[in-house]
């Protein structure tokens, strides 16, 4: 080996790592916020692969720069600054992308976790009666509203454990009712074990019930809501049941059903069908084949309504989404509000806005005012069912856009954590917004409801032998809408 010459400078060799301690840091806590973005994306499993591959290949392509402007001379400090700048930004992205993927997977997970419904249900008695508590009440009789289900059954077995109690059953709301404060002032000194959403329904038939009566105990039980039964929801068509509840409770909570909309979703057509029931439909329970109004069966839980339909209009329902009038406000707002074409020319019997003939770009409130509307309205719930579905179509437009899913995401996260409640999983849904990211399929949006006559009948739930106003849907229309519906579903089926 030769010696170095005397006077020769020794050259360096070129390093290709960072020169300093600072650096190393920095990159090192680059790496892992990148690390940490992509390992949470792919848990979601919600971007398509071109939108991901993207989104790594940048995150390569900045490293690689940053890796190069932090190596090599140490007097180049223009260098070192613009890599600084370059990871800072990096981190904040990474950063800022994680909390919105994190936050997605959070809001999925509480919407789609809650396929528990609560039932509240009341020991209730006279407001002057001498029971004050469970004690009390000890070794006598309790009356309950036959056939109303297993939350019952929970209920009564709760309260037999505190209180040795003897259960004897009514017919129905009323038949329970009467049983302490009767239409025409009775009084009996008895006990109820009601739900929450029972009691509300006989004080609306019963004026002062509620003032005349208290409650001594509660005893809340949770009911199981069905699981979905669709392999695949980007390639095989399935139905969801929409149920709209008014409530200023938990939206987990049991309550009558105001809307009943069915969602027949074929991913492989893009085609949307909505089905609309009147809530006042005169139709047979699933639980014991007892006549009763459409919106009486979500007091026995979203399965009976489900199984009521399914029932009804011999069609399987795979999923179902409660949702609360609220959040519908929520939601318009959250995408910008939605544009809406009135027929009618009317002012709302509750706000008293005016409702011009035309197209309407309405915020949250107005919306809802909207499709609420029904007494001005000569076909009453026929208007009011032509008006929920044009809000639907129109907010399923706003969805299906790229524009809403990326500049209004974060909005409708927020909108529907508490507001919304469904069986769907959050990989479910996850695969929906990852199917329309990718494809952008052009929705075709169809519209139908089942058409019925006004009468007045008695009810299960409130007795018959009170009338109440009823629709009796007619036969032709309720074929007719099932066949449409399996239509959509099977287009190419032979019959």
């Amino acid at each position: 080996m030769e010696r170095q010459k005397k006077g020769q400078k020794i050259r360096k060799k070129k390093s290709y790592l960072p020169t300093s301690a600072p650096q190393t840091v920095l990159l090192i806590v680059t790496f892992i916020v990148e690390i940490a973005l992509i390992a949470l994306a792919l848990t979601l499993d919600m971007l398509p692969g071109t939108y991901f591959g993207a989104m790594t290949a940048l995150i390569i392509g900045v490293d690689a720069l940053v890796f190069w402007l932090f190596s090599g001379d140490r007097t180049k400090n223009r260098r070192k600054i613009v890599g600084t700048c370059l990871c800072a930004i990096m981190i904040l992205g990474c950063l800022a992308g994680s909390y919105y993927v994190a936050d997605t997977y959070r809001t999925f997970a509480e919407i789609s976790s809650q396929t528990e419904q609560t039932v509240q249900y009341d020991v209730v008695v006279l407001k002057d009666s001498a029971y004050e508590s469970l004690d009390d009440i000890y070794g006598n009789m309790v009356y309950t509203i036959a056939g109303s289900g297993s939350a019952l059954e929970q209920a009564k077995e709760s309260l037999q454990l505190d209180a040795t109690t003897a259960f004897e059953e009514r017919t129905g709301c009323m038949g329970a009712g009467e049983k302490l404060y009767s239409l025409s002032g009775n009084r009996q000194d008895n006990i109820l074990l009601i739900s929450d959403a029972e009691y509300g329904m006989i004080d609306d038939i019963i004026d002062g019930f509620k003032d005349e009566t208290k409650v001594i105990h509660k005893v809340k039980v949770k009911v199981v809501s069905a699981g979905g039964s669709v392999s695949d929801v980007t390639k095989m068509p399935y139905n969801i049941l929409i149920s709209g509840i008014d409530t200023r409770g938990e939206i987990s909570d049991v309550a009558r059903s105001d809307v009943n909309m069915i969602l027949t979703v074929n991913p492989l057509t893009n085609t949307v069908l909505l089905t609309s029931m009147p809530r006042d439909s005169y139709v047979p329970l699933h639980m014991n084949g007892e006549m009763d109004k459409l919106t009486h069966s979500g007091v026995y839980g979203i399965d009976e309504t489900i199984r009521t339909i399914e029932d009804w209009l011999s069609i399987d329902i795979n999923y179902y989404v409660r949702v609360d009038f609220q959040m519908l406000v929520k939601l318009i707002d959250a995408v910008g509000g939605v544009d809406v074409y009135n027929d009618k020319d009317f002012y709302s019997s509750v706000k008293g806005w005016h409702y011009k003939k035309g197209w309407h770009h309405m915020e949250g409130r107005y919306a809802l005012w909207f499709v609420r509307e029904r007494k001005t309205f000569k076909d009453e719930d026929e208007q009011r069912i032509k008006n929920q579905q044009k809000v639907v179509k129109a907010l399923l437009k706003k969805f299906t856009s790229k524009r809403t899913l990326l500049v209004n995401y974060t909005d409708i996260l927020e909108a529907v954590g508490e507001d919304m409640q469904t069986n769907m999983s959050q990989q479910e849904m996850g695969a929906l917004v990852k199917m329309q990211l990718k494809r952008m399929p052009k929705w075709e949006i169809k519209r139908q409801w089942v058409d019925g006559d006004d009468d007045f009948r008695g009810t299960w739930s409130m007795g018959y032998g009170r009338e109440l106003f009823v629709s009796v849907p007619k036969e032709e229309s309720v074929r007719k809408v099932s066949k449409a519906i399996d239509e959509v579903m099977y287009p190419y089926k032979e019959d």
